[in-house]
């Protein structure tokens, strides 16, 4: 199902508040048959997060692209190439990428968010004064309301990342992989664009 509008916004403010990024593992992957090791270094390479809203996309496409440059390519925000009046507009999207002379894309979307909640009760719950007798279990029992010593809440983030090559309108590859989520954005995109870039040349679809 298709993460909706408000989904998009928790995702962002858990990236921002969570534990830590505990690493990217790929649950499945697709080469097409037909596509030989290619190369985009020191080419253009358009840097799309799927979502309208550009408060979510500018920050994410500008991290996207400035780990796809640490590696190599000219890596491009999307939203610096197609203002968010065309972004549904396919067929502007297609002149405005010729123009810029972009030769290949990557793209992102998210497209699943689950969280896992851990609960560490106190381990010395059974050496409590009530503990002993029943009925002093009892009463304490019913009248304490629930605690916990500790929760924990990992949120992992399902996305969607596809390789196109631009000039030939070709898919070249797609993964999709889950993760914990980061504390920053570019630790986000750094994890994921570097257990990409190891499955793509796996894969044979870029040169090693």
């Amino acid at each position: 199902m298709p993460i909706g509008i408000s989904r998009l916004h928790l995702f962002w403010i858990v990236v921002f508040s969570a534990n830590g990024l505990a690493g990217v593992k790929f649950v499945s992957t697709f080469k097409d048959p037909s596509v030989l090791p290619v190369s985009f270094q020191g080419q253009k390479v358009a840097a799309f997060v799927m979502t309208l809203q550009n408060d979510l996309r500018i920050p994410a496409e500008d991290a996207l692209a400035k780990e796809m440059t640490r590696r190599g390519v000219a890596g491009i925000a999307g939203h610096t190439l197609v203002p968010q009046e065309l972004t549904k507009e396919t067929e502007a999207v297609r002149q405005l990428l010729e123009k810029a002379g972009v030769r290949g894309a990557v793209v992102m979307r998210i497209v699943g968010l689950a969280s896992d909640i851990t609960t560490t009760a106190n381990t010395q719950w059974y050496t409590g004064l009530y503990y002993p007798s029943f009925y002093g279990y009892y009463g304490y029992a019913m009248t304490s309301p629930y605690t916990v010593s500790q929760t924990t809440i990992d949120t992992r983030i399902t996305v969607e990342v596809l390789a196109y090559s631009v000039d030939e309108d070709k898919r070249l590859w797609a993964g999709r992989c889950e993760t914990k989520a980061p504390r920053k954005l570019e630790d986000f995109f750094k994890e994921i664009v570097g257990a990409a870039g190891k499955e793509l040349r796996k894969a044979g679809v870029v040169k090693k």
